[in-house]
């Protein structure tokens, strides 16, 4: 019990260290992103730490923990006063919010640790090798930590999530075994609070700001159901096989690997509801391996398809378990630049070297944390200010392009450049690209089965998601204007008709999807429809947001709006949620108000968008290993598809569940 509130206070610190950071650099969220102060924190004295033993100025200490600790609280506090005064303000009017971050992130760590405390042993798969890196994270003089089997060789693999935990153990003295068990719980916590902060801020904003903090935390709450306690349908069928509910056809028609009927004698002998390890030795682990064709018990088509609850169940340590906090912190990032207001010169990253070298710590953590995700959320990244881009000046030309260009150069190059050691260090085990096939002649093709039995929640709420925003029309807009003394809820004109209202598009989408049905490719026959169906969605957002109409009027009293009105710049402002800035986007002396637009939903059309890319890549090329398959590929995308598509789904319930209800409104 001590180890655990010992650790707890140690987050607690990292946390606090790196608030006005986060402030500064996620200003413009609803909940100002205090969600992500502790993994940002880790991250910070963690990259410290490392880079200062890499050039041989630190030692891997926990006196030089502290001293670091100490250091970034001091350059956060004293350094960046405007941030300070930032989170004052929000803790006068909005301390509910962050309290009940605070409450979420406690309750899910005390949660985890309770179940980690029931199966504590550091054993069996990739456990041994796990815990042999966070010794050597925690024993090693210096940085970077030695190999446990290759001696004196430094570890060739992503250990920088390693590093993390092992900071945490230092601070709060506890034990490598120890710190094992609750850097799992660390992780689910901190993975747990990222989900609620990004579907609160998703949900708090998509309306304009008006949705309410009731239905941002139901966002909340639905992002962490999908992302962390979400499991695919395999564990439905295993329930559905124990009642006796499925046919001996149907599972030999799923191939669910040793998925067979089971006898009636043995059916006797189960004494509840559920499977149990005496019953069906490790049952549950067959949900992490749905994907792949058998002939017999030989794989012709092997892969690993996990997910963040089976990955917490498991209690593996594993790289991209160990990035998985921090994905929600660079997509927070990315939402956080879509929602600012002033107009960004790519080339002005240049001239404001803070602003990069944030960008290039954060995103370049991501290779050296799982070297599969850096490229995956720096496009997100890209995608968010190319939008934000076209927004700001409609026009997709040459200069945009230049721009988008421009952008997405200096954030590689500058999440390259801080991680520099790391590669020179890195020996990758990658061997080209391998080509599945466009037809699945080798038998490589997943199977319409498994892809529904994985992906099929998540992908029903994705794509009625994007039907519903096709259906819809214009999202809504807002005009603030002084004169008008109630609200008038109407939509601005439909721009004129383009690709995305043809008849004829959609199909020949569906002729797309059909012909890829019978060419053997079954989830391109889903992933392909969903992608365009993102991709037009997407561009109807931007041409409705751009396009000249009547806008809402709402009234402005007192000299408030009553939406939330970030201040401008890619600096993020001071001011609380609600405020009007004297001759910012909202000023009232003008007589005339500012267009007010969500945002939101382009971000998620994003998210479905770049998991639909994802999806199709696995099913045309994979990455070569020694493996030589595409075992990996699958695994480690599938793994970044998830959180991408929970996020998307739980936003998709709420607004779906919100349209619903004024349509019945209506009627």
């Amino acid at each position: 019990m001590l180890h655990v509130l010992t650790w707890w206070l140690a987050l607690q610190l990292f946390g606090l260290a790196a608030l006005p950071i986060v402030a500064r650099f996620f200003g413009r969220l609803p909940d100002r992103g205090v969600a992500f102060a502790r993994p940002v924190g880790l991250l910070a004295v963690a990259y410290l730490l490392w880079m200062g033993n890499v050039v041989g100025v630190l030692g891997n200490t926990t006196a030089t923990v502290v001293v670091l600790l100490v250091a970034l609280g001091a350059a956060g506090w004293l350094g960046l006063p405007a941030a300070v005064a930032h989170l004052r303000a929000f803790w006068r009017e909005h301390r509910r919010v962050a309290v009940v971050h605070e409450l979420v992130f406690l309750g899910a760590f005390v949660i985890w640790a309770i179940v980690r405390a029931y199966q504590p042993d550091i054993m069996a798969t990739e456990k041994p090798m796990e815990f042999g890196f966070l010794n050597s994270s925690m024993r090693s003089p210096v940085l970077p930590p030695n190999d446990p089997w290759l001696a004196g060789y430094s570890i060739s693999y992503y250990y920088l999530g390693y590093v993390v935990i092992a900071i945490v153990a230092r601070l709060a003295a506890v034990p490598p075994s120890v710190a094992f068990n609750l850097g799992i719980a660390t992780l689910f916590a901190l993975t747990v609070t990222g989900a609620f902060s990004l579907g609160y801020n998703l949900v708090r904003g998509g309306r304009g700001g008006d949705a309410g903090n009731g239905r941002a935390y139901v966002g909340g709450a639905l992002t962490v159901l999908f992302v962390t306690f979400l499991a695919n349908l395999e564990g439905f069928v295993e329930w559905l096989r124990l009642r006796n509910l499925v046919s001996g056809q149907f599972l030999a028609w799923l191939q669910i690997k040793d998925l067979t009927p089971l006898e009636s004698d043995r059916l006797a002998q189960l004494q509840t509801w559920y499977p149990t390890d005496a019953f069906d030795n490790w049952w549950w682990f067959r949900a992490s391996r749905v994907v792949g064709t058998y002939v017999g018990s030989q794989a012709r088509d092997y892969t690993i398809n996990e997910f963040p609850f089976f990955s917490f169940i498991l209690g593996d340590m594993h790289p991209h378990v160990l990035t998985l906090p921090f994905a929600f912190v660079v997509l927070g990032f990315a939402l956080n630049l879509l929602r600012t207001e002033q107009p960004i010169e790519a080339r002005s990253l240049r001239d404001r070297p803070l602003d990069l070298l944030f960008i290039g710590f954060l995103f370049g953590s991501l290779s050296f944390l799982n070297a599969w995700d850096m490229l995956t959320y720096l496009f997100i990244l890209a995608a968010a200010f190319a939008i934000h881009a076209y927004l700001s000046r409609p026009a997709l030309d040459r200069r945009w392009l230049k721009q988008v260009a421009i952008f997405a150069g200096l954030a590689l190059a500058a999440s390259l450049v801080l991680y520099w050691p790391f590669y020179v260090t890195f020996r990758s085990q990658t061997q080209g690209i391998g080509i599945v096939g466009v037809t699945g002649a080798r038998g490589l093709r997943t199977q319409l089965q498994h892809f529904v039995v994985f992906w099929g929640p998540l992908v029903f709420f994705a794509a009625s998601y994007v039907v519903a925003q096709l259906a819809r029309g214009n999202p809504r807009r807002v005009h603030l204007d002084p004169s008008c003394p109630w609200p008038a809820d109407t939509s601005a004109p439909k721009p004129q008709p383009d690709w995305t209202r043809q008849p004829f598009t959609w199909i020949l989408t569906g002729a797309l999807g059909v012909a890829l049905f019978v060419a053997n490719a079954p989830a391109l026959g889903v992933v392909v429809p969903l992608l365009i169906g993102s991709l037009a969605t997407l561009w109807r957002g931007l041409l409705a947001e751009v396009a000249a109409g009547q806008p809402i009027r709402v009234p402005v009293l007192a000299g408030r709006s009553p939406l939330p009105q970030p201040g401008t710049g890619f600096r993020n402002g001071t001011e609380g949620e609600g405020s009007v800035r004297q001759g910012g986007p909202a000023e009232i002396a003008g007589g005339a108000g500012a267009m007010v637009v969500a945002r939101e939903p382009l971000f998620v059309l994003v998210l479905i968008g770049t998991g639909a890319l994802l999806l199709l890549g696995t099913e045309l090329v994979f990455i070569r290993d020694f493996f030589n398959d595409r075992m990996n590929t699958v695994f480690k995308l599938y793994y970044q598809t998830w959180v991408l598509f929970a996020v998307a789904a739980a936003y998709a319930v709420v607004a779906l569940a919100d349209r619903i209800g004024r349509l019945h409104q209506a009627h």
